[in-house]
C-alpha cells in the first residue's frame, strides 16, 4: 500500500489510535515547530534491502529478509517487519542497483522508529558472492562495518549465517545457533523461496504461492517455504492452506524459534487436537507479545476475536480486534485485514470509518468482484450516490456471495438490495442460479420474510437435495417465528434426504431430531450423529431428553452443553447448526440466570456457516443484556435488530414493533 494510501487509512482510525500522524509536508511528526521528536527506539533494527552489483538482482529484498529472521529480539535488536521497512525505504527513492544516501537512510529509519539500521552490498563475481554490512546509529550516523564474507554462491544460507553472526556481533550481541533451524542446501529451492518472498511483499499472493510450490517441490525439507506457503494460501486461499499444514507441523522444528510461535498460533501446540477456547486466545496473545512486529500474528489475534471471541466472553470484540486489524495493516497490509477493518465498520454503522478506508481497500483489491461488492454495499451503507454510481460501472465483476455478506454486516438484508443486480448479471449455469437462491433463502429469513423463503421450494431449478432449505424452514419456524405447518413439512422432508453424504444426513438428522422433540416425539437417529459429528446438535438432543425425563444431573449436562459450544466455536469446527446457543440462552434465562444467558446467546459463528440466526440473536441479546443491567449493549442489540427486520412480513410486524417500543423506553433512560 502507497504513503498516500496508508495516510488515508490511518485517518480512518478513532482517536487515540493512528489518527493524524502527517504532517502537512507529508511527513510523520513531529513536524516543523513541535516539541523534539522522542529518540529511536534502540531495541528495532531495520535490515534494508542490500545494494546488488551481481546480475542477480533478486538478492538485494532477499538478503534483507533472511538476515531479518536473525534479530528476533532474544539475541540482539528486533527486526522491524520487512514489508514496513520495503515501504519506506520505496518511498525514499530506494533501488537495489543505486544505494539510498545516508540522509535518506537516515529518514527512512526515523519514519519507521528503528535505533539502528543496515545496509549492505552484494557483489557477484563468477560463482561466488561477496556480502558486506554497516550497522548504523540513527541517533549519530555512526556506522560499524561487517565483514566483508565471500563464498560460493550456492551456499547463500551459511553466507548469511555468517554475516548475521558479525552483524548481531556489531550491537553488542552473539547470535545463538540453533543446529535444528535449517533453510535449504538446494540453490534453485533457495532461489524460489526468495521470489516468492519478494512477490508476497508485493501483494503477488498467486504468482508467490506458485515461488513457494516450487521451492518445495525442489526441497522437501524446506520448512520455510512450507511455513511461508501456508501463510500465503491464507491470505488467499483457504482450502489449499489446508494442502501446507501437514508439512509445516512436521517440519516445524527445522524452523526459527519466531517461525515456530507463529505456527503455534494457527495449529496450536497439539496439533492435530482442538485447542480450549482459553488456550486458543492465549496463544494468540501470547504471539503478539513475543513478536510484536509480526502483521501475521496481529492478524491472527484480531480474526480470532472478530469471528469468535464471544467463546472467551471479550464483550467488546469488535473493538479489540479493530487495534489488532489496525495494527496489522500498519506493519504491512493485505486486502483481507481492510476487509474486516471495513466490516467493523459496517457492523458499527461507523460513515467516517467506511469513507476513508473503503479507497484504501479498492486499491489493494484493484478491480476484484470482492471490492465491487463492498463497494455497493458501502455505498448504500453511506448514501453515497458517487460510488454507487462508479460500483455500477463495475458490474459484472461483482460477487454475490460478498454482497450478502457484506450487507448482513451492515444490516443491509432487503431481498431487492442484491436481485436489483440480477438483470446485469445473470447467473452462468443452473448451480449458480440454485446457489444464489440460497443465499436469498438466508437474506429472507434474516429479514423477517420466511413465508417467501418456503415459497422457493418451487423455483424449477432448486438443487437443493441436501435438505438446507427445508433446515432452515424448521429453524425458523422454531426459532423465529416461522409457520409452523410450513416447518412440519419441513421436518418430515428432512426424513427422506439421501444418505450419501454422511455430512449432510447428519445435518438433516439433526435439525429433524430437535423438531421431533419440540413435537413430544421421540428424536431420530440419534446414533447417527454419534457417528457422523454434529457434537453441539446432540448436546442439545441429550439435554432435552434428560430434561422430558426429569434426570437428576441437569445442571451439569447444561454445563456440558455450554462447553460443547464454546470449544466448537473456538476451533471454527462449523458441527453447530447455529440454534443451540439460542436454546441454551433460553434455559438460562428461564432459570434467572440472565447474566449467563446473555453470555451464552452470543456464542455463534460471525460470517461463518449459518447465519440465519442474526436477526432473531439480535432480539434475544438486547432482551438477556438488558435483564442483565447493561443498557448501552441492550439498545445497540435491539438497533441491529430493527435493521434486519425494517421489511419484516405482517406475521412478525408486532414482534418488530415490540421491539421498538422496549428500544425506545431504554433510550429514554
Amino acid at each position: 500500500m502507497s504513503r498516500a494510501a496508508l495516510v488515508l487509512f490511518l485517518a480512518a482510525l478513532p482517536s487515540g489510535h493512528l489518527a493524524a500522524l502527517q504532517c502537512p509536508d507529508g511527513s510523520p511528526p513531529p513536524c516543523a515547530g513541535e516539541r523534539p521528536p522522542a529518540p529511536p527506539d534502540p531495541n528495532r533494527i531495520a535490515i534494508l534491502p542490500f545494494h546488488v552489483t551481481s546480475a542477480d538482482t533478486l538478492l538485494g529484498e532477499g538478503l534483507a529478509e533472511l538476515l531479518a529472521t536473525e534479530f528476533t529480539g532474544e539475541s540482539g535488536p528486533r527486526a522491524a517487519h520487512m514489508g514496513t521497512v520495503l515501504r519506506a525505504w520505496r518511498r525514499a527513492g530506494g533501488d537495489l542497483r543505486t544505494p539510498l544516501g545516508q540522509a535518506q537512510a537516515m529518514r527512512v529509519a526515523r519514519e519507521i522508529d528503528v535505533g539502528r539500521y543496515v545496509e549492505g552490498t552484494v557483489v557477484g563475481l563468477g560463482s561466488r558472492l561477496t556480502l558486506a554490512a554497516s550497522v548504523v546509529t540513527t541517533a549519530d550516523g555512526g556506522a560499524r562495518r561487517v565483514g566483508p564474507v565471500s563464498g560460493p554462491a550456492d551456499s547463500l544460507e551459511s553466507l548469511v549465517g555468517r554475516l548475521a553472526s558479525g552483524l548481531l556481533g556489531a550491537t553488542g550481541r552473539e547470535r545463538q545457533v540453533d543446529a535444528r533451524v535449517r533453510l535449504t542446501d538446494s540453490p534453485s529451492a533457495m532461489r524460489a523461496y526468495l521470489e516468492g518472498l519478494a512477490l508476497f511483499r508485493r501483494g503477488a499472493l498467486q504468482q508467490a504461492a506458485r515461488s513457494f510450490d516450487r521451492a518445495f517441490d525442489l526441497d522437501s525439507t524446506f520448512a520455510r517455504a512450507a511455513l511461508m506457503g501456508f501463510i500465503t494460501a491464507g491470505w488467499s486461499d483457504g482450502e489449499d492452506q489446508q494442502r501446507w499444514t501437514r508439512q509445516a507441523w512436521q517440519l516445524r522444528q527445522r524452523l526459527s524459534p519466531s517461525d515456530r510461535v507463529l505456527l503455534t498460533v494457527f495449529l496450536g501446540s497439539n496439533y492435530p487436537q482442538a485447542r480450549s477456547p482459553e488456550a486458543a486466545l492465549a496463544d494468540r496473545r501470547r504471539a503478539v507479545r513475543q513478536l510484536p512486529e509480526s502483521p501475521e500474528a496481529h492478524y491472527e489475534l484480531g480474526d480470532y476475536l472478530f469471528h469468535v471471541g464471544t467463546a472467551n466472553d471479550v464483550w467488546d470484540n469488535n473493538a479489540e480486534a479493530l487495534a489488532e486489524f489496525e495494527r496489522s495493516v500498519a506493519l504491512d497490509s493485505q486486502a483481507t485485514v481492510l476487509r474486516h477493518v471495513l466490516d467493523v465498520g459496517l457492523y458499527r454503522a461507523d460513515t467516517a470509518l467506511l469513507r476513508r478506508v473503503w479507497p484504501v481497500y479498492d486499491r489493494v483489491q484493484a478491480d476484484r468482484p470482492e471490492a465491487t461488492a463492498y463497494g455497493i454495499v458501502v455505498a448504500a451503507r453511506t448514501g453515497d450516490a458517487g460510488l454507487a454510481a462508479m460500483m455500477a460501472q463495475r458490474l459484472p465483476r461483482v460477487s454475490f456471495s460478498m454482497i450478502r455478506y457484506a450487507a448482513l454486516e451492515a444490516g443491509l438484508v432487503l431481498d431487492s438490495f442484491a436481485q436489483r443486480y440480477e438483470p446485469a448479471v445473470p447467473a452462468a449455469n443452473e448451480e449458480e442460479r440454485s446457489n444464489r437462491d440460497w443465499e436469498r433463502a438466508v437474506t429472507l429469513v434474516v429479514s423477517g420474510r420466511p413465508s417467501e423463503t418456503a415459497a422457493l421450494r418451487r423455483l424449477p431449478h432448486d438443487a437443493r437435495g441436501d435438505g438446507r432449505l427445508d433446515q432452515l424452514l424448521v429453524l425458523a419456524a422454531l426459532f423465529d417465528g416461522g409457520d409452523t405447518t410450513v416447518g412440519a413439512a419441513a421436518a418430515a422432508r428432512l426424513g427422506v434426504v439421501p444418505a450419501a453424504d454422511s455430512a449432510k444426513r447428519a445435518s438433516s438428522v439433526c435439525v429433524r431430531s430437535v423438531w421431533q422433540l419440540h413435537a413430544g416425539e421421540a428424536p431420530g437417529d440419534v446414533a447417527f450423529l454419534r457417528r457422523y459429528g454434529q457434537r453441539p446438535c446432540l448436546a442439545v438432543i441429550e439435554w432435552l431428553v434428560a430434561r422430558r425425563e426429569q434426570a437428576p444431573d441437569l445442571d451439569a449436562r447444561l454445563s456440558a452443553l455450554d462447553s460443547v459450544l464454546r470449544w466448537d466455536l473456538a476451533n471454527v469446527d462449523f458441527e453447530s447448526q447455529d440454534f443451540e446457543s439460542l436454546l441454551l440462552a433460553s434455559v438460562l434465562a428461564e432459570r434467572g440466570d440472565f447474566a449467563r444467558a446473555w453470555s451464552a446467546v452470543r456464542l455463534g459463528y460471525r460470517g461463518f456457516g449459518y447465519i440465519w440466526s442474526l436477526a432473531v440473536r439480535s432480539r434475544a441479546e438486547g432482551r438477556l443484556a438488558a435483564l442483565a443491567g447493561d443498557t448501552t449493549a441492550a439498545i445497540r442489540a435491539y438497533r441491529r435488530y430493527l435493521d434486519f427486520r425494517r421489511d419484516a412480513e405482517p406475521a412478525l410486524i408486532p414482534q418488530r414493533d415490540s421491539v421498538r417500543a422496549e428500544l425506545a423506553r431504554l433510550e429514554r433512560r
